[in-house]
């Protein structure tokens, strides 16, 4: 799935479930650069599909934008969407492995990257520009 439509989705689900609504400053900053690609691979002629995570991001915002799919996951099979066509979204299965892609997202909160990541990198002041740490959990009220 291109980038950008996993942003759209991933955008639309803030207006969707109010208690999402606080995130949704977060999720404009990664932008659609922050999102993960996909890996396809045939196996006994079904398609599968290995999410692979920015090399830069870190864990905890990887787990922040899986719970986005999680959510999209259970409105479409509840049928909560008013515009409800097309198949269900294909099922991404965890890679253990990162992309390949060496651009990042400058100007996010420092947790935001993985430290490994961080620590390698040239002039982080002027190159990444971290800002303060936020919190990357979701409200567990947000599906109610």
């Amino acid at each position: 799935m291109p980038f950008i439509q996993l942003f759209i989705r991933r955008r639309n689900l803030t207006r969707f479930y109010p208690g999402l609504m606080s995130q949704q400053k977060k999720l404009d900053q990664l932008g659609v650069s922050g999102m993960s690609s996909d890996e396809t691979s045939d196996s006994g002629g079904t398609k599968q599909w290995r999410i692979l995570a920015p090399q830069w991001r870190s864990d905890a915002v990887t787990a922040w934008v899986r719970y986005f799919n999680a959510l999209y996951h259970r409105a479409k099979r509840d049928r909560r969407f008013s515009n409800d066509r097309g198949a269900l979204p294909r099922v991404r299965k965890n890679a253990k492995n990162y992309s390949n892609n060496t651009k990042f997202v400058g100007d996010l909160p420092k947790n935001a990257y993985r430290p490994q990541w961080l620590n390698e990198q040239i002039d982080i002041v002027n190159t990444v520009r971290p800002g303060p740490n936020v919190s990357w959990m979701h409200e567990p009220a947000i599906v109610e």
